[in-house]
């Protein structure tokens, strides 16, 4: 904690990288230690020891698993009012792992930080206790099976219970530097703000108060929290705020206050990580683009901005990079510390620097254009298309392991029950029958036709397998074992892409052909003379390839790929947002399924050609 003015922040490097056991908590301040030369060194202290599963409705929630992970600070340090309504053990299991690693912060003199999700939904029975307190609606109405109320910020009772926990959360933690809290999405939300999931809502009785008066209400109760246990914070409110709501809070702005959202993102801090902390390639682990970390470390020692944040996990608390991703980025921290490279041509003379250093004299220049090569085929996949996602399509919509088929809705549990169980819409049992449907909406494609092979995304998919083929042959290069699981990891993120193609458009056949395919099927003595489909050739040629491309998959993972995708250990573990430890055997189901409805499409029209 601090009595620093607003204008006074050190220079600070975060790192968030979740820790659920005191011995890899450890491992990770000692390598955090390493970059106090450059400044205070903050770790992310906000972690469940466990998954929130008492607040899983019966019956099951996509929105509810999506939100487990997701900590609050009422999940360590919860006011007697709320206490009586969380599982104790739950808490306890929480508030140990704190202390632990407050401990070891003291140990290495580091410092801390927490990003939490507030205001948190609350267990109904707070609310049938305390019915004066229930503020905003924030779960999502098509994504959830059950409501979920915040408390109402409007309310002295409820500031009163935020400024009590934020100061034990202090006390517990006196080298707590900055609170983050995440507004208005994954469980948490103000009353009456624009962008809450159903909608502005609240009580009627501050439905006409100005929102930044609301903001700064609740920001001033961490304050005062942190002031009680001995000194002010840095606080930081980010998330789904507009900017309106963003304009009406600026000119009141508490001090040591920070806020950004929509339309009106600040340059706080510079971020960079893992491929996986900044890069969306989740689940796959450990994934680094060294033109992107020198670009963000090059920008942070030359700049203006104190806070250098270093990130290594998913958005939802289940995946997280090993530490020697860490380790990696360290190392590119202290080249670049030697000289800050200022424009285009220093960064690439640091990125040959860097491939010295990892790949030898003999592949500095080979090493410097496959990264370059990397960087640019990212930003090609993401003009082209960005929105598909390896978290969201990839494993929450089951893109990976659905087996694409002419009609999904006629399968049995049997033969996609395995894929669908984990779903994250199937709860209402929406998506099955439409493989674009992702999280209450279709994904959609950057593209105006509806031919699968689009020249720019699979030329960038063509260009980080360029990647992943030059580094995995570099056999005498001092990180050659690094380099292997680089390679190895980059064959499965494109993978993962090609199935999210493939689904995609195998979806835009079903579509464009729903007409012909509503019909009856044909009997063998007439095929041939049923409707018209638009395109079969097409739909052949999507099978096949995903078959080779899961073929692929499987053959990478059974190779040591396992150990670079995130998934639970143990089966019952699994959720929407995290694949099972049984991956290559739902891989291989998928395999049978689409060979056994291979000839689906045969049953409507004749494939002959003369």
């Amino acid at each position: 904690m601090t009595n620093m003015t607003k204008n006074e922040l050190p220079k600070t490097i975060e790192i968030s990288i979740p820790s659920r056991n005191k011995e890899h908590f450890l491992e990770l301040a000692k390598l955090a230690s390493k970059l106090k030369k450059y400044g205070n060194v903050s770790l992310n202290v906000a972690d469940l020891a466990e998954m929130s599963s008492y607040e899983m409705p019966e019956g099951g929630s996509g929105w509810h698993e999506y939100t487990s992970y997701k900590p609050s600070v009422f999940h360590f340090f919860p006011d007697e009012t709320i206490a009586r309504h969380l599982p104790k053990e739950h808490v306890k299991k929480n508030k140990e792992l704190i202390l632990e690693k407050s401990k070891i912060l003291k140990e290495h003199d580091l410092s801390a930080y927490v990003h939490f999700q507030e205001p948190y939904f609350l267990p109904e029975s707070f609310f049938e206790e305390f019915p004066h307190l229930r503020g905003p609606r924030v779960d999502h109405p098509p994504r959830s099976t059950e409501t979920a109320f915040a408390m109402c910020m409007d309310q002295k009772e409820s500031l009163n219970i935020v400024t009590s926990m934020i100061s034990e959360l202090c006390k517990a933690v006196p080298m707590m530097a900055r609170y983050s809290t995440q507004v208005n999405d994954a469980g948490s939300g103000l009353c009456w703000s624009d962008y809450n999931y159903p909608g502005m809502n609240g009580p009627s009785h501050c439905q006409t108060k100005n929102t930044g008066e609301r903001m700064k209400g609740f920001i001033s109760a961490i304050h005062e929290g942190a002031k009680k246990a001995g000194g002010d914070i840095l606080v930081r409110l980010t998330g789904n705020l507009s900017r309106f709501e963003i304009d009406t809070l600026t000119p009141i702005l508490p001090p040591l206050t920070q806020v950004t959202g929509k339309g009106r993102n600040v340059r706080h801090n510079i971020t960079t990580g893992t491929m996986l902390g900044t890069g969306g390639t989740y689940p796959i682990k450990g994934l680094l683009n060294p033109v992107a970390i020198i670009n963000a470390v090059s920008s942070w020692f030359n700049g203006n901005v104190a806070h250098l944040s270093l990130n290594f996990a998913d958005g939802y608390g289940r995946g997280s990079d090993p530490l020697e991703a860490l380790d990696k980025i360290i190392e590119i921290v202290d080249l670049v510390s030697e000289n800050p490279p200022k424009g285009r041509i220093e960064k690439l003379e640091c990125l040959k620097s860097l491939g010295k250093k990892w790949g030898g004299s003999s592949h500095a220049e080979t090493l410097m254009d496959t990264w370059s090569n990397l960087q640019d085929a990212l930003t090609m996949k993401a003009v082209s298309q960005g929105s598909f996602s390896t978290m969201y399509e990839g494993v929450s919509g089951r893109h990976i392991t659905r087996p694409i088929v002419l009609q999904p809705e006629k399968l049995s549990l049997d033969e996609d029950g395995y894929a669908l169980k984990h779903h994250f819409d199937m709860p209402k049992n929406l998506g099955r029958d439409d493989y674009t449907y992702i999280h209450g909406g279709n994904s959609t494609f950057n593209w105006s036709g509806d031919w699968y092979w689009i020249g720019p995304f699979q030329s960038a998919l063509s260009m980080i397998k360029g990647v992943a083929a030059t580094v995995e042959k570099l056999e005498d290069a001092p990180e050659f074992e690094w380099f292997k699981t680089q390679s190895r990891a980059l064959r499965i993120y494109t993978s993962i892409l090609n199935s999210i193609n493939h689904c995609y458009f195998a979806q835009v056949f079903i579509n464009k052909n729903k007409e012909a395919l509503a019909k009856e099927p044909l009997q063998d003595a007439n095929l041939g003379s049923g409707p018209a489909i638009k395109n079969e050739h097409q739909w052949y040629e999507i099978l096949r390839t995903e078959m080779d491309n899961t073929a692929e998959l499987i053959n990478l993972l059974e190779s040591g790929g396992m150990d670079q995708v995130e998934h639970a250990e143990k089966p019952e573990d699994e959720d929407c947002f995290l694949l099972g430890p049984n991956l290559i055997e739902d891989l291989k189901k998928k395999l049978t399924v689409m060979k056994a409805h291979w000839r689906d499409l045969e049953s409507y029209v004749s494939i002959c050609h003369n």
